[in-house]
């Protein structure tokens, strides 16, 4: 069927016509070409995602914006430093994978996979006492 998505072996997001460059950045159509005005749906992995931030030697990666929101991924690895400030934007944080503690000012709150949280604009907060690789998939939203 076109336009149906699946992941390659690789991990690579792919749709009927073939895989996507970079793990997913080709906007999945039904056979004809959106319009000027019109947005197509699009499709992302993991995978193809931390591998475009390795490749550009990011720990942070917005992979994508839209009015109003930016949505991306952090990735954090042993020893390194979460380097986050205060927003001016609400962010909404999903934890996906490690373990680890979202320090929320004075506050420290145990995290894991499956985690949801979200930080009001202006807060300060970061992620800390992680011990493996610790990814969480991020959003800002204009407020």
């Amino acid at each position: 069927m076109e336009g149906v998505r699946r992941d390659d072996a690789d991990g690579r997001a792919a749709t009927a016509r073939g895989p996507a460059p970079h793990g997913g950045a080709r906007p999945l159509t039904r056979g004809r070409e959106p319009g000027p005005t019109a947005r197509a749906p699009q499709f992302f992995t993991l995978a193809g995602l931390l591998e475009q931030a390795r490749f550009a030697d990011q720990h942070a990666l917005r992979f994508h914006e839209g009015p109003g929101w930016v949505a991306g991924v952090l990735q954090l690895t042993p020893g390194q430093h979460d380097p986050q400030t205060e927003h001016d934007r609400d962010e909404l944080y999903l934890v996906l994978r490690g373990e680890g503690v979202l320090r929320i000012g004075a506050d420290r709150h145990p995290v894991a996979p499956g985690d949801f949280w979200l930080i009001p604009a202006g807060t300060e907060h970061r992620f800390e006492g992680y011990h493996q690789e610790f990814v969480v998939f991020q959003v800002l939203v204009a407020g």
